[in-house]
C-alpha cells in the first residue's frame, strides 16, 4: 500500500487534453491580437464585426430585456465578482484547502496581470455609436470583468466540485453562465463580442493548467 501511495505521488502531472487545449487556444488568441495590433487591417476588420454586431443588439433592446440584461451583468459587476471571489476564498479557509487556495489566488493574479497587460497593449476603445448601459472603466481588450468571471468560476469549479459526474454537469452551468454574462455585456454595449471572448479564453485557461498541474484530483 505504501509503495502505491509512493509511486501515485511521483506520477508526472499532466494537462490532459482539454487543459492542452485551452491552453492552446489561449495562446493562438494572443497570437491572434498581436498580430491585429501589428496589422491596421486586420484591426479595422474586427472593429467592424464587433460594431456591427454590438449596434445590432442595440436596435433591438427592449426595456423588459434591458432590465433582465442589466441583472444577468449584475454578476460581471465589481460588487459581484468581489462576493464570488471572496465566498470562494472563504470556504477554502473554512476546509482547510491551503493547496488549492494558494493555486486559486496565483491563478487570479496570473489572469488580472496578463489581462491588465494586454489591455495597456491594445488600448482598444468601448463599443463606438451606442449608448453604453451599466458602468465601465478602462479599454475593452480584453473584457477584464469577463475574465475574472471566468477565473473565479474554474476556481470553483476545480477546488470545490468532486471530478467526475458533477464536475462534468458543473462545466455545463459555469459554460452557460458565461454564455449569458457575455451575452448581456454586448447587449449593454459595455463590451465587443471579441473583448468578452478573448477574457473568456484566458480566465479559463489559466486557472485551469494551474489546477491541472498543482492540484490535480490525485491530491
Amino acid at each position: 500500500l505504501r509503495g502505491r501511495r509512493i509511486a501515485g505521488a511521483i506520477q508526472p502531472r499532466r494537462l490532459r487534453a482539454s487543459g492542452r487545449g485551452w491552453l492552446i487556444l489561449a495562446l493562438g488568441v494572443v497570437a491572434f491580437w498581436i498580430l491585429v495590433a501589428a496589422t491596421g487591417r486586420a484591426a479595422l476588420t474586427v472593429d467592424v464585426i464587433d460594431s456591427r454586431s454590438v449596434q445590432w443588439l442595440a436596435d433591438r433592446r427592449t426595456d423588459v430585456m434591458t432590465a433582465v440584461m442589466k441583472a444577468i451583468a449584475a454578476l460581471t459587476s465589481a460588487r459581484g465578482l468581489q462576493v464570488l471571489w471572496l465566498a470562494n476564498l472563504l470556504v477554502l479557509v473554512l476546509w482547510r484547502r491551503w493547496r488549492h487556495l494558494f493555486v486559486a489566488i496565483g491563478a487570479m493574479l496570473v489572469v488580472s496581470a496578463v489581462a491588465e497587460g494586454v489591455a495597456e497593449i491594445m488600448q482598444r476603445p468601448r463599443p463606438l455609436g451606442v449608448e453604453i448601459l451599466g458602468p465601465w472603466q478602462g479599454f475593452a481588450m480584453p473584457s477584464r470583468p469577463m475574465a475574472v468571471l471566468a477565473t473565479v468560476l474554474v476556481n470553483i469549479l476545480y477546488s470545490l466540485v468532486p471530478a467526475g459526474r458533477w464536475r462534468r454537469l458543473g462545466k455545463g452551468v459555469v459554460g452557460f453562465i458565461l454564455l449569458l454574462s457575455g451575452f448581456a455585456r454586448v447587449y449593454l454595449g459595455q463590451d465587443g463580442p471579441s473583448d468578452v471572448l478573448f477574457g473568456v479564453v484566458i480566465g479559463i485557461a489559466i486557472p485551469l493548467t494551474a489546477f491541472r498541474l498543482f492540484a490535480p484530483n490525485e491530491v
